[in-house]
């Protein structure tokens, strides 16, 4: 199993009562705690991931945009702004307390995803109608066409991760739900503001998946040389 996160296992979450906005949220694995500050604060992390983050967005924003044409939406002209990552959008890491607040600027304005200084948060996954727990696998297998997720406010933040990963990145406790065909995990993750736009969840979902992956990887090298 692969420790390092893959985005489609963190479909935007959409809350209902902020008139369905959406938000990114991605956990933060454990090992990543245990790095020196020097090393999660460290801005020049963020210098060389612009071309993953580029792949990852454009190919999201694609199948985000034939979804929608297959169900009869056709975006307004305003929306063509995002259909590709433009080359003089500007990415970059500011250290905060704990780690960098990674920041996105269009050419207009500064969007964030931020890491979250507060009690642990649940991630939640349950058993699809084949009783298996949901991952970006089976729903690409079973062609479904989830990439945003709504939920109440108070609910859990919805993941696709496998039972056995979602473990590695948080822990049960006695706030989570233990029932069968479900899992609940505490962790502590990164966040971004809620968005009407879907498509600037997705780039800055796509940017700290991609600066905690390279944290993650660091950890892995320094526990592999000790």
């Amino acid at each position: 199993m692969k420790e390092e996160l893959d985005r489609r296992e963190l479909p935007l979450q959409a809350i209902e009562e902020y008139q369905q906005d959406c938000h990114a949220i991605v956990p933060v694995h454990p090992k990543i705690l245990s790095l020196p500050l020097t090393v999660r604060r460290d801005a020049s992390i963020v210098q060389n991931l612009k071309d993953t983050i580029k792949e990852w967005y454009d190919e999201d924003i694609d199948r985000h945009f034939r979804i929608l044409h297959d169900e009869g939406y056709y975006p307004p002209e305003w929306m063509h702004d995002y259909y590709q990552f433009k080359e003089e959008w500007q990415l970059k890491g500011v250290p905060n307390k704990y780690f960098l607040d990674l920041i996105w600027n269009d050419g207009k304005r500064d969007y964030k995803i931020l890491y979250m200084d507060r009690p642990p948060s649940t991630l939640y996954n349950q058993y699809n109608e084949f009783g298996e727990f949901y991952t970006p696998e089976n729903i690409l297998e079973r062609k479904l066409q989830v990439e945003v997720f709504y939920r109440n406010v108070g609910e859990p933040d919805v993941v696709f991760m496998s039972p056995e990963k979602m473990r590695k990145y948080g822990n049960e406790d006695e706030l989570t739900r233990k029932e069968p065909g479900m899992l609940e995990v505490r962790t502590t993750e990164f966040c971004s503001e809620s968005h009407s736009v879907t498509a600037r969840a997705f780039l800055l979902r796509d940017f700290a998946v991609a600066y905690l992956n390279k944290l993650l990887e660091i950890a892995n090298t320094i526990i592999k040389n000790n």
